[in-house]
C-alpha cells in the first residue's frame, strides 16, 4: 500500500525499473532486477523478495502485444508493479528516429541509480522540446557525451559499437547492454565528443520502452542514416509501427 505521506510520493524517495513487456513476458527482467538491487543499495532501501514472480504475473495478465511494466519501491516500504500501454510517441520514434539537443550534464543525485525523483530529467526533455528537438544529450564538463535523460547512448565507429565510459557517473543501460553483447560488432566503452558522434557510422539511443532508435540530428545538424539501424533494431526485437 502506498500511503499519502510516503516519502516516495512526497519527495521522490525511492527506486524503480521500467521493463518492456512482449507477448506476456517481462523482457530482460533479471537484468532489470539486478539494476534495481544496485539502486536500492545506493539509496539504503530494502529490496523485498517476490518481485520477479510479481513481474511475470503482471506481464502475463497484460492483454496487448507490448506494454510498459514498472516496479516501484519507496522509502516508506511500498512495493508495487504496474503495467500500462507503451506510449505512441515511443513506438513512432523506432521508425522516425529522434533529433537531440546537447546540454550540460546537471548535478543529479545518485546518478548511477534509477530513482523516482525525475525532475531534472524531465526538465531537460522539456527544454529540448521547447527548442524543437525530440530528446536531449548531456555533455560532461570535459566535452564528452554522457547519456540522454531517459536513455543510453550507442555509436558505431571503426566497426566497433561503443557506449559511454567513465567520463561521468551514469545509469547502466539494460537494453544497450543486450545490444552490445549480442550484435555482430565488437563492443567497447569510450569517450566521444559531439564531433566524434557526427563523424561516426551511426548514433542511437536505447531505452526499455523505445528500444533502439536512430539519432537523426544533433543540435539541428542532420546525420546520415546508418546502414546498421535496421539490423540493430531487429536484434533488439521491438516492433516497428
Amino acid at each position: 500500500m502506498l500511503r499519502a505521506d510516503d516519502p516516495g510520493a512526497l519527495r521522490g524517495d525511492g527506486a524503480f525499473e521500467t521493463v518492456h513487456v512482449r507477448s506476456g513476458q517481462p523482457w530482460l527482467i533479471d537484468d532489470h532486477l539486478a539494476r534495481l538491487a544496485r539502486s536500492t543499495a545506493d539509496l539504503g532501501l530494502t529490496m523485498p523478495s517476490g518481485l520477479r514472480e510479481l513481474a511475470f504475473e503482471a506481464a502475463a495478465a497484460w492483454p496487448e502485444a507490448e506494454g510498459a511494466l514498472r516496479i516501484v519501491l519507496t522509502r516508506g516500504g511500498a512495493a508495487y508493479v504496474t503495467v500500462a500501454p507503451v506510449p505512441d510517441k515511443s513506438k513512432l520514434a523506432r521508425r522516425t528516429g529522434v533529433s537531440i539537443m546537447t546540454m550540460p550534464l546537471p548535478d543529479l543525485p545518485f546518478p548511477r541509480a534509477k530513482i523516482l525523483s525525475y525532475a531534472g530529467n524531465l526538465a531537460a526533455l522539456k527544454t529540448a522540446a521547447a527548442a524543437g528537438h525530440d530528446d536531449a544529450l548531456w555533455i560532461s564538463a570535459e566535452g564528452y557525451a554522457v547519456e540522454a535523460p531517459t536513455a543510453n547512448l550507442l555509436w558505431l565507429a571503426g566497426g566497433t559499437l561503443h557506449t559511454t565510459g567513465d567520463s561521468a557517473p551514469l545509469l547502466a543501460g539494460t537494453t544497450s547492454a543486450f545490444v552490445l553483447a549480442n550484435s555482430r560488432f565488437a563492443a567497447a566503452t569510450g569517450h566521444a565528443t559531439v564531433d566524434d558522434l557526427r563523424a561516426s557510422d551511426g548514433v542511437w539511443l536505447t531505452s526499455a520502452l523505445r528500444g533502439l532508435v536512430a539519432v537523426t540530428a544533433i543540435d539541428g545538424q542532420p546525420l546520415e542514416p546508418s546502414a546498421a539501424t535496421a539490423e540493430l533494431q531487429h536484434l533488439a526485437g521491438y516492433p516497428l509501427p
